[in-house]
């Protein structure tokens, strides 16, 4: 092979490696959730199992741009029954302020919640397995919730930091994949597509409530479905 031919070769071999290797900067993640939902019941939640299903699995599509994430559950058509959210299916995640923006609504009213993000304050353990999903090298890591709860974290370092489908964690890459007792998130794919700007920024016509507000305020809700299907 001539020499001329050799050196074009490297530059192509070299062009696609970089590529490859280069991060992510913008796009959409597609996961498949699966709650517990018995499990994850409290209360008077609990009379409702009767009415719902053991799990439930759902779509949910994590939109990421600049710093900025918008984790939305991806509409499908509802099969009968009561229809409840037992996670938060439309979050706001905003590296530059620390901050996770959550949106709820019950009924015909809307609440949100602010909730400040500190990385050195996160009980997070990494460890030393990797592994790839769908071609993106992901590494792993341990974390303990509030509720003594214990998740296996798979993120990619070539994804953006912080970003995941449980909201802003301190990991240096975007979680694909979280493992849990109760919930799990499964990576489905990746476009690396232009995101549209207006779904990250806060909607109007949410009342701010803080978290002990917004559990009562469900609470109450669950009460009021109860006695609508007695």
């Amino acid at each position: 092979m001539k020499l001329r031919q050799q050196i074009l070769l490297l530059v192509v071999s070299a062009t696609s490696f970089s590529i490859s290797a280069q991060t992510v900067s913008e796009g959409i993640i597609i996961y498949e959730q699966k709650i517990n939902v018995h499990a994850s019941l409290t209360g008077s939640q609990k009379a409702m199992k009767a009415f719902i299903p053991e799990f439930i699995s759902s779509k949910i599509q994590l939109h990421f741009k600049d710093g900025i994430a918008r984790l939305q559950e991806v509409k499908e058509e509802q099969k009968g029954g009561v229809q409840i959210s037992t996670s938060a299916s439309d979050l706001l995640m905003d590296v530059e302020n620390m901050k996770n923006y959550s949106f709820t609504i019950l009924g015909d009213e809307k609440f949100y919640t602010e909730n400040g993000f500190n990385p050195k304050k996160e009980k997070i353990e990494l460890l030393s397995e990797t592994k790839e999903i769908a071609g993106y090298k992901c590494k792993s890591a341990k974390m303990k919730s509030e509720n003594d709860e214990y998740y296996i974290l798979w993120y990619c370092p070539d994804l953006p930091k912080y970003f995941s489908p449980m909201g802003l964690l301190a990991l240096e890459g975007t979680i694909l994949e979280i493992d849990g007792d109760k919930i799990t998130y499964t990576f489905l794919q990746l476009e690396e597509i232009a995101v549209d700007e207006k779904l990250l920024t806060k909607p109007e016509g949410y009342t701010k409530v803080t978290e002990d507000q917004l559990s009562d305020l469900t609470e109450e809700f669950m009460e009021e479905m109860q006695g609508v299907v007695h």
